[in-house]
């Protein structure tokens, strides 16, 4: 498989939503359609898991897909997010202060939860706090829903919030910038849900209904849905004013499924505030997704890592403690009790045994058609030993390593010059110390006689660069200051060139100084290590 290649996954109400993406461009897409299997009450969630996996394997059977990880969109109505500050505190402390914390703001224990928080520093009054944005889900949900997935063959890496899978997508196709508060709504259908969004991260998540589900009512109307969209949105913007102070949310991008022209007129003045109406295809492009708006989450999973201004909260490794262990390969007939003791309840159900027997072998027609798939792709490699492959690997594995490990003449340039690139308007720096600690090579001390014997054998060089640069950050508000030099850090942190020359970059200093006459600014010092 194209290990540049990924999968993006939006699951909701309706069904899931898959689009692979290649270099972070769509390439295909699918849409699960959740249906009724015809099973009773009580055999009826294990009817629609089972119905779950097998159209998930249809879907992926198909030649449009082969990525090997996918990334995993979480629907909004199960997602919990909260932003609450915590005293300055050590930074391994910080977890034991957040879970604390968290439970005066979620109504269920912390511990069913599996959760991640972005922290950043904020100065209220004159004194450093930090600020989290805590997001979690319960955990019996995410399991059911990575469960399935799991048994569909799916290999979940990275699973997210839909709201910020969207707002990458947004963000990606610079629709939306970080640096200003806006406010994200989507309608479709008879569903309508409004983001808002600060920083990089969703402060604000809340879906609602739209139109009623009954034919022929007063909610089939255009006037009533507009009215009842008009009030959703205010309720919203009244509700995060209240319990956000101090931060007002600047700009509306609406996104519907459907014709927007009249469903969003008059909006604008209604609520005081710019309102931008886009469609779908200025997110994915050639992609019709008037009909599944889910396309949208589904991409944006996808484009997790590669948007640097987003903030990735990454459930699939969670911060609560208790990391999602690795699940061992599950043996397709562990089902075969549940579905025994469904048949026994309801013998008279032949569709759910017709369901259940045309599953199993659909799950064996999978795994030949793998088999198959794996042994053309080894070619004359076939018959080869493992003893041999792994001789081999391991010793194009230190060569690599070894080469990869030269030293260059001039490594600073580059990193100097990608640095101005990214380095906001607002900061600037003073000074830069640069050294280059001493290098040794294994095996150095060996007698001639030795060294000429292990002539054909590679060992890596090892090389350091240390640099520490001091700046300014200046925007005229210390907790602007203060969050941008955070903001910054992270964004180095994001770039390869950096990440692959140094183990540490962390911030030493950070304080509020004056530099002039009646004028404060922010400085700072980094380190690269």
């Amino acid at each position: 498989m194209d290990n540049q290649r990924k999968l993006g996954i939006y699951w909701s109400n309706a069904g899931i939503s898959l689009v692979e993406l290649k270099k972070d461009v769509p390439l295909f897409s699918s849409f699960v359609s959740f249906t009724n299997t015809g099973a009773e009450q009580n055999t009826e969630i294990i009817a629609k898991d089972l119905h779950a996996i097998n159209l998930l394997h249809k879907a992926l059977s198909s030649a449009s897909f082969s990525a090997a990880n996918a990334f995993l969109s979480l629907p909004s109505n199960d997602i919990i997010v909260r932003w609450f500050v915590i005293p300055w505190v050590k930074p391994d402390e910080v977890q034991g202060v957040v879970m604390f914390e968290a439970k005066k703001y979620v109504p269920f224990p912390v511990e069913s939860l599996v959760f991640n928080y972005y922290p950043s520093t904020i100065s209220i009054e004159g004194t450093r706090h930090i600020g989290i944005a805590f997001t979690a889900i319960r955990r019996e949900l995410y399991q059911h829903y990575t469960d399935i997935l799991y048994q569909a063959g799916i290999n979940v890496v990275y699973s997210e919030p839909s709201a910020m899978s969207l707002l990458r997508g947004l963000v990606a196709q610079k629709l939306v910038t970080t640096d200003k508060v806006t406010a994200v709504l989507t309608t479709h259908q008879d569903m309508g849900e409004i983001s808002i969004f600060s920083q990089g991260y969703a402060k604000f998540i809340r879906d609602f209904t739209l139109r009623s589900s009954q034919p022929g009512s007063t909610g089939d109307t255009v006037e009533f849905t507009r009215a009842k969209l008009f009030n959703e949105v205010r309720m919203s913007l009244d509700f995060f004013s209240r319990h956000n102070a101090g931060i007002d949310v600047q700009k509306v991008v609406a996104i519907s499924s459907e014709t927007v022209e009249p469903l969003y007129d008059g909006m604008s003045e209604d609520i005081n505030l710019p309102v931008q109406v886009i469609g779908p295809e200025q997110v994915m492009g050639k992609f019709n997704v008037l009909t599944n708006i889910g396309y949208l989450q589904a991409f944006g999973a996808g484009l997790s890592g590669a948007v640097p201004l987003v903030i990735d909260f990454n459930l699939s490794e969670s911060s609560s403690g208790g990391h999602q262990k690795k699940k061992e390969k599950v043996n397709i007939n562990l089902f075969a009790p549940q579905i025994l003791a469904v048949v026994c309840c309801v013998a008279f159900c032949a569709a759910l045994a017709f369901l259940a027997w045309w599953w199993t072998n659909d799950q064996l027609r999978s795994k030949e058609a793998v088999k198959q798939e794996a042994a053309s792709r080894l070619g004359r490699y076939l018959d080869v030993s493992q003893e041999d492959i792994d001789s081999k690997l391991n010793f194009l594995t230190k060569k690599v390593a070894a080469v990869k490990s030269l030293p260059l003449k001039s490594s600073l340039t580059p990193l100097m010059i990608k640095l101005a690139q990214i380095t906001p308007e607002a900061i600037w720096f003073n000074s830069m110390d640069v050294s280059y600690p001493d290098t040794s090579i294994v095996s150095r001390d060996q007698p001639k006689e030795k060294k000429r014997l292990v002539a054909a054998d590679y060992y890596p060089v090892k090389k350091s660069l240390s640099i520490s640069l001091s700046g300014y950050a200046s925007l005229n508000d210390s907790n602007a200051e203060f969050e941008l030099v955070n903001q910054f850090l992270e964004l180095i942190k994001s770039v390869p060139e950096f990440k692959g020359v140094f183990a540490e970059i962390k911030i030493k200093n950070l304080q509020s100084v004056d530099i002039g006459q009646r004028q404060r600014a922010t400085a700072f010092t980094l380190e690269f290590k």
